[in-house]
C-alpha cells in the first residue's frame, strides 16, 4: 500500500478554508443518476478529469488518504460531505452515496485531525423528509455517528451541519403530516389504536374533536413508508420491556404485513416485531412529535436542537443556503431560527444598491452570468449583502470554481468557466471581504467544490487546472 507522507504544516492562519464534497463518483454507487455511470457522462470532457485519473472506487480508504493529504498540503482544513437521506426508492431512512465519508472515517487519523469532516444536508425534493419519523431519524443517525466524533468541524465547541438550501424545508415543514392522515396534519398528539380488522392493518384516531381535520380511521400506509409510535399503555407483545414514551417505528412490508421496532433500520430490515404476531386486540400509541398546527422550518431546527440537547450533543451551528435573491430569505432565517447562512452556490448578482438580481447581456439578459468575471463578482456582491445585512450573525462565503453543467444536463447557455488568474483573483476578492468584516465570517470559507465535475465547480488536481486552485488558496489564505 502507499505510504502517506507526513504533513508539513506550515504558518498559523486566521482562516479556515473548507470545500463541499460530491460523493458522486463510485461506480454504480445506490442513488446515482445516469445508471450509476456518472464518469462516463465527462467522456466528452477531456479536461474535466482529476489529475488522478477517474477514480470508480470512490470512498477507498487509500484514495481518501491521498485527497485528504493532497487537501491539508494546500491549506484546506475540512470537507463538507454532500449527505442524502433517501425518500424515493421505498426504504425510509436508507442513506445513499454515504461511501465517501465512510471512508474519511476510516482514514488516517493524522490526517482526519489536519481535515476536519462535517454534514451538508442535501435537502432535494425526494431527498427531505415529509414526516415527523424521517426528520428524527436523520437526527438519530448524525448524532449516533457524527456529531460526537472527534473530528467533527466545531465552531465554538458546537457542531456545524450546512443545509443545502432551506426552502425545501420549509415547504416539507408546512406540509408534513405523517402519510397515513390527511394533509391537514395533526393538531396535536392524538390516541390511537393500531388493528388488524379483515386482514388490514388499521389506524384509528380515538379521541377526534368536534370538527375533525384527519379521519377517523385509515390504513397502514403504503409499503416501505416508516411512522413513528410512542406507547400509551402495554406495549404490543414481544416489546413488553419498552414502557410508557418509548418510541417505535412501524415498516409495511407486504399488504397486509406489517413490522415494529425501535429503529428505522431495525424494522426494514424485518428485526422488528410482525403486527400479526403482536397479540390480540388494539394497542394504544400516540403519533409522532407535538407539531403546532402551523409547521415551519424553525420547527424542524428547534427538534433538532431539542433532540441533541437530550443526547449530550452540543447546540449545533446551522448554516442554510438559501435562494436568490435574498431579503425575503434574511427574514426566512430569521424565522428558522438558524445563526447563519452559506450557500452551496449561487445564481447572480444584484443591481447596485438594490434588493433585485441583475441581468446579464452574456445570457441575452437572463438573471445569470455566461462569463467567469460576472459569476464571480455576483459572488462577491452576494458576500458583501449577507455581511452587511446581518440579521442573522454567522455568513461562510463560499468561493466559486466555475460552473458549467453541460455534461449532466446536456447543452446549456450557463457556461462560466475562469482561468487560473481570475480564480485567483476572485479568492483575493472574497478574502478582502472577509477581512473587512471578521464578525461575520470567523476567518471560514468554503469552495464550491472538491470535485463537483458535473457542474464545473472542482479544486481538486485535474486536468485542466493541475494543482493551480489548491495552490490559489494556498497562495491566498496561507498554510493551515
Amino acid at each position: 500500500m502507499r505510504q502517506v507522507n507526513a504533513l508539513r504544516v506550515g504558518q498559523r492562519t486566521p482562516y479556515q478554508i473548507g470545500a463541499f464534497y460530491m460523493p458522486n463518483w463510485r461506480t454504480k454507487a445506490l442513488g446515482l443518476s445516469f445508471d450509476g455511470l456518472t464518469w462516463e457522462t465527462l467522456n466528452n470532457f477531456s479536461l474535466v478529469t482529476p489529475l488522478k485519473g477517474r477514480y470508480h472506487w470512490e470512498g477507498d480508504t487509500e484514495l481518501m488518504n491521498q485527497q485528504l493529504a493532497e487537501a491539508a498540503r494546500h491549506g484546506l482544513s475540512y470537507f463538507a460531505f454532500d449527505w442524502y437521506h433517501n425518500e424515493t426508492t421505498g426504504k425510509p431512512g436508507q442513506i445513499l452515496l454515504n461511501h465517501a465519508l465512510d471512508g474519511y472515517l476510516r482514514a488516517d487519523s493524522r490526517l482526519r485531525s489536519k481535515v476536519k469532516f462535517a454534514i451538508n444536508w442535501v435537502t432535494h425534493t425526494g431527498f427531505t423528509p415529509t414526516t415527523e419519523t424521517e426528520w428524527e431519524a436523520c437526527y438519530e443517525d448524525w448524532a449516533a455517528k457524527y456529531l460526537l466524533h472527534p473530528d467533527y468541524l466545531r465552531v465554538d465547541g458546537r457542531p456545524v451541519i450546512w443545509v443545502f438550501e432551506t426552502d425545501q424545508v420549509r415547504k416539507n415543514a408546512q406540509g408534513t403530516s405523517d402519510r397515513f392522515s390527511t394533509t391537514a396534519g395533526f393538531r396535536m398528539q392524538r390516541a390511537c389504536s393500531v388493528s388488524n380488522d379483515g386482514g388490514k392493518l388499521l389506524i384509528t384516531i380515538t379521541d377526534l374533536p368536534a370538527n375533525p381535520p384527519i379521519v377517523g380511521t385509515t390504513e397502514f400506509p403504503p409499503t416501505g413508508t416508516s411512522i413513528q409510535f410512542r406507547t400509551t399503555g402495554t406495549p404490543p407483545t414481544g416489546l413488553a420491556n419498552q414502557t410508557g414514551a418509548q418510541k417505535y417505528y412501524a415498516i409495511k412490508k407486504g399488504q397486509y404485513t406489517g413490522h415494529l421496532a425501535t429503529s428505522t433500520g431495525a424494522a426494514a430490515a424485518d428485526a422488528g416485531i410482525a403486527y400479526t404476531n403482536a397479540g390480540s386486540g388494539s394497542h394504544s400509541v400516540v403519533l409522532g412529535f407535538n407539531w403546532s398546527p402551523t409547521r415551519t422550518h424553525a420547527q424542524v431546527y428547534a427538534k433538532l436542537f431539542e433532540y441533541c440537547a437530550a443526547n449530550g450533543i452540543p447546540k449545533p451551528v446551522v448554516l442554510v443556503g438559501g435562494a436568490f435573491p435574498t431579503p425575503f430569505w434574511f427574514n426566512e432565517y430569521q424565522i428558522a431560527g438558524v445563526e447563519g447562512t452559506s450557500p452551496y452556490n449561487y445564481i447572480g448578482g444584484y443591481v447596485d444598491g438594490q434588493d433585485v438580481g441583475k441581468t446579464y447581456a452574456s445570457s441575452g439578459g437572463q438573471v445569470w452570468p455566461n462569463t467567469f468575471a460576472e459569476l464571480a463578482e455576483a459572488y462577491e456582491e452576494n458576500t458583501l449583502k449577507n455581511f452587511r445585512d446581518g440579521r442573522v450573525p454567522l455568513h461562510v462565503p463560499t468561493l466559486c470554481t466555475g460552473w458549467d453543467n453541460t455534461p449532466w444536463d446536456g447543452p446549456s447557455s450557463r457556461v462560466a468557466i475562469g482561468t487560473l488568474r481570475q480564480i485567483r483573483q476572485h479568492f483575493r476578492n472574497q478574502q478582502a471581504l472577509m477581512d473587512r468584516y471578521p464578525q461575520m465570517c470567523r476567518g471560514m470559507a468554503i469552495i464550491n467544490a472538491w470535485n463537483e465535475y458535473g457542474e464545473g465547480g472542482y479544486c481538486e488536481p485535474s486536468i485542466r487546472y493541475g494543482r493551480g486552485i489548491l495552490q490559489a488558496v494556498s497562495d491566498v489564505f496561507g498554510r493551515a
